[in-house]
């Protein structure tokens, strides 16, 4: 079996692209010759992709990912060269546009869903004052300010672009409930359910003083850091000893540590930078909690599964979309309420026993549903049964 891997970047920086750098180790440890496809949007060394095409992250990104004629070009060199069996499309609507799906015409192939780019051109369904929006993309994306014309231009022909090619699509994996049920009610089928995994590792040690609590992730808006420093001069006021480990670099760092200055809690945060992923779970092991503020719906994030493989319960705004993660590990605090999210640290720190024993419910269900082995199997299992289906039909 020979499986082409199609994404839009290939530098580990988000969970996309780390599940596509491990699902593509795990299938050829199980003797699945794997190549990925990707662009050359990246820092020059980051990439981990056999086969690029032209990226960028300048000003011209907006155009290149409505139609990017260099992607189709060699993605189709590639698949002639390679003759895969089955493709497997990831992320492709950022830098690789609509143009690559007539290319993969012939060969069976499944879209991996692991955000709505597909159904939104923000990606997240969600409308400026982030209430859900209800509407099918289109006109509604610029008058209601999500988009402004000089982006909603290109991305109204990157819409019509996918729905004239989007029948080349024959299958669709959803790493989440929420999104499964999302692409289902735009009318996409059929639909499979598989969620991301990450690699086995050991238990945490025991908690000990004084408390940490963790966040890792990029310092962006989307990702709710800032929800959690107005939680944090509550929690203080009860722990005064307890340490919040940021870990992640973005846009609103020097904004974040002045609100933090501003409310007095600088000395009770560290800001640890970006770290390589085993430099983050080492230093995320002796954590009490781990938070998790993202204030859009998300798929499966990886932060919130290595969380959980540790065994570090998880404070989450409840979206709907973790509640797909049947643990008692994760606890859900109301969107957008710091008030809530402080009131559920400070009784969580309250009780250390409890928290050794969620931690040990929230470990036990990641070995059993979320290791790598699993998901690199369950997406075998569905490759066979997409290559029967076809050669049968």
């Amino acid at each position: 079996m020979r499986i082409l891997i199609v994404i839009d970047t290939s530098r580990l920086c988000g969970g996309a692209e780390q599940t596509t750098y491990d699902l593509r180790a795990g299938l050829q440890q199980r003797g699945i010759e794997t190549r990925i496809f990707a662009s050359t949007a990246a820092t020059p060394g980051e990439f981990y992709a056999d086969d690029t095409c032209l990226g960028t992250t300048s000003s011209f990104r907006t155009l290149l990912q409505s139609a990017n004629p260099w992607a189709a070009q060699r993605l189709r060199q590639v698949i002639k060269d390679f003759s895969p069996d089955l493709i497997h499309l990831k992320m492709f609507l950022t830098q690789l546009s609509p143009l690559i799906l007539p290319v993969l015409k012939g060969t069976p192939c499944l879209y991996n869903v692991e955000w709505l780019r597909i159904l939104c051109p923000t990606g997240n369904k969600r409308l400026p004052g982030n209430s859900p929006c209800t509407k099918p993309a289109g006109l509604v994306c610029y008058r209601s300010s999500c988009l402004p014309l000089h982006d909603y231009l290109p991305l109204a022909l990157q819409a019509q672009l996918l729905k004239t090619w989007q029948g080349v699509i024959q299958h669709y994996v959803a790493c989440s409930p929420y999104l499964a049920a999302s692409i289902q009610a735009a009318g996409l089928q059929p639909v499979s359910l598989i969620p991301n995994g990450v690699p086995l590792r050991a238990a945490r040690p025991p908690l000990s003083q004084p408390p940490i609590v963790g966040f890792a992730g990029r310092i962006v808006p989307t990702k709710g850091l800032e929800w959690l420093i107005r939680a944090w001069p509550r929690v203080i006021a009860a722990y005064p000893q307890v340490c919040l480990r940021v870990i992640g670099e973005g846009e609103e760092q020097g904004k974040l540590q002045a609100l933090a200055k501003y409310l007095g809690v600088e000395n009770n945060i560290e800001w640890l930078g970006q770290r390589s992923r085993e430099e983050t779970n080492r230093l995320l092991e002796p954590a009490w909690i781990q938070v998790f503020p993202s204030i859009t719906p998300e798929g499966s994030p990886l932060v919130v599964l290595e969380a959980m493989m540790r065994g570090t319960v998880v404070v989450s705004f409840n979206f709907g979309v973790l509640e797909g993660l049947r643990s008692p590990g994760i606890q859900f605090v109301k969107p957008l309420d710091f008030a809530d999210l402080a009131t559920t640290l400070i009784n969580l720190l309250a009780d250390p026993e409890r928290l050794e024993t969620l931690g040990n419910q929230a470990r036990k269900y990641a070995l059993a549903e979320l290791s790598l082995e699993r998901y690199v199997d369950r997406f075998i299992d569905l490759y066979q049964q997409l290559l029967q289906s076809s050669q049968s039909g």
